[in-house]
């Protein structure tokens, strides 16, 4: 009997599981500027909105997404940005309020509690408007299952008190402040900024960081760059220097012995701009996760080619919609042409040998000054390998594109696919059942002229006919193969 209650109650949990985790919901896209792994992705969820509640849901997460592109450096990047809101139905509406926090004061008789997703309260930590969800791991999840790209997560809460809390997901309240300590969060979560207030502590912490320092010599200070020469150090808190970057005390939760940039900014007050600094770290922030170039050809990074033949490489740089792109072409470390995504090279112009070609593309603003591991910039490498025709063998250069027969066949569970190029392109070899549903895709890239051969492992699929074809250049063939189990 005991077993038996084990093993019930053990597929009950698989049961309640399923339900509770590996769920899917619906994902709105608000701002869709192109692929998910060639953006920044913000995601939004929801906590206390019921099935009824998803308009107001979509209401509040526009509000606080036009909120966020009011804001430099999102402003000006916003085309480098998606956004999404998971929509995630609560039993009730709402969230909970246990009283229990010191400066409740006037919120002490309302007392109450909310079956929502995400288990959001107030209260947390003794602290009426420190607002969390206590159940962070199903944040993950549901993120996870539905929009695993996500690179900012801002959930907002269906309750129009004042509220929020920081960390790898801001939670806010859906009141107008609240959106403020959603955007002041993202300067934590994406571009690793520390707070710049403080609560009074004389004891300096001595921490060093982006936008905070215990460091007064000036060629220590993290954002010296920024710094006008004639600019005391430490600054004074006057008017005289409320637009000035310089060294401020107060700063990383102590009033004495930290520094910050400026008089004034976000990551300290609510309600003002980013400073200078914390506006180039997210800049910089947005170039770590993305490549200035997203895509070139060939796809592969050494290539042969002959001194009778000529070749395109190229390249697709980030659509910026702003100014300070450009772009060179390198040829054996010297300068080939600039601002062009496409060159020729022409093996007759070359040495037979190796010979390195790059292509670099760069993105200067006015917002960033400091960037010493070269975010601002990307490049791609390929090695070409020049040869006369009479260095390959005749037999090695196909004078024409064939798909030949695969060997052995019929075959378990493995086979050879060979077939021949007769000039470099683009080779798309692909596996398809008798359905006409694709299985498998064997080769997706540029291939030079010459004999190539390729494995399918068949191990995982059924006995049968496959039919499998060859994409090069606008040639199409294709093969019946047998797999017998």
């Amino acid at each position: 009997m005991l077993k038996l209650s084990n093993k019930l109650l053990g597929l009950l949990f698989l049961f309640i599981s399923n339900i509770l985790f590996g769920q899917t919901f619906p994902v709105k896209a608000i701002i869709d500027n192109g692929p998910r792994d060639k953006r920044i992705n913000i995601v939004f969820l929801g906590d206390g909105y019921q099935i009824t509640e998803m308009q107001k849901y979509q209401k509040d997460v526009q509000l606080t997404v036009d909120k966020i592109f009011q804001e430099s450096p999102y402003k000006e990047y916003k085309s480098l940005f998606n956004v999404f809101a998971i929509e995630v139905p609560s039993n009730e509406s709402g969230t909970d309020h246990p009283g229990t926090a010191a400066d409740c004061n006037s919120y002490k008789d309302s007392v109450f509690t909310r079956d929502t997703y995400f288990d959001t309260s107030f209260d947390a930590g003794s602290i009426h408007r420190l607002l969390i969800s206590k159940d962070y791991n199903h944040m993950l999840q549901v993120l996870q299952d539905n929009l695993p790209e996500y690179d900012i997560v801002l959930m907002v809460v269906n309750h129009n008190w004042y509220g929020g809390s920081g960390g790898s997901i801001a939670v806010f309240s859906a009141n107008s402040v609240s959106s403020e300590v959603a955007i002041h969060e993202t300067g934590h979560s994406f571009a690793r900024l520390a707070d710049e207030y403080d609560y009074g502590y004389p004891q300096p912490a001595r921490y060093d960081g982006i936008n905070v320092t215990f460091r007064t010599n000036r060629d220590s200070i993290p954002w010296k760059l920024w710094i006008d020469p004639f600019t005391p150090i430490p600054t004074p808190v006057s008017g005289e220097y409320v637009s000035t970057i310089g060294l401020f005390e107060g700063a990383y939760y102590s009033s004495k012995g930290m520094y910050r940039p400026k008089m004034s900014c976000k990551m300290r007050d609510l309600g003002v701009p980013f400073c200078e600094i914390c506006i180039e770290q997210h800049v910089k922030s947005i170039f770590e996760r993305l490549e200035l170039i997203e895509k070139y050809a060939p796809l592969i990074s050494t290539v042969d080619l002959l001194t009778n033949e000529k070749m395109d490489f190229s390249i697709q740089p980030l659509q910026l919609g702003l100014n300070g792109m450009s772009s060179e072409w390198q040829l054996d470390d010297k300068l080939l042409v600039s601002n062009i995504n496409t060159v020729q090279i022409d093996g007759a112009l070359l040495s037979v040998g190796l010979h390195k070609l790059t292509a670099v593309v760069k993105h200067s603003s006015s917002l960033v000054k400091n960037d010493p591991y070269s975010l601002m910039q990307s490049s791609k490498k390929w090695t070409i390998d020049v040869k006369t025709p009479t260095d390959i063998a005749t037999d090695d250069i196909p004078n024409k594109f064939s798909l030949e027969q695969n060997y052995p066949n019929p075959f378990n569970p493995a086979t050879t696919i060979n077939y021949n190029i007769a000039e470099p392109g683009n080779v798309v070899l692909k596996v398809y059942d008798v359905l006409g549903s694709e299985v498998a895709e064997l080769v997706n890239e540029r291939k030079n002229r010459g004999k190539h051969s390729v494995v399918f492992n068949a191990g995982k699929f059924a006995s049968g006919l496959y039919i499998y074809t060859l994409r090069v250049n606008g040639y199409f063939s294709s093969r019946v193969m047998l797999l017998t189990k």
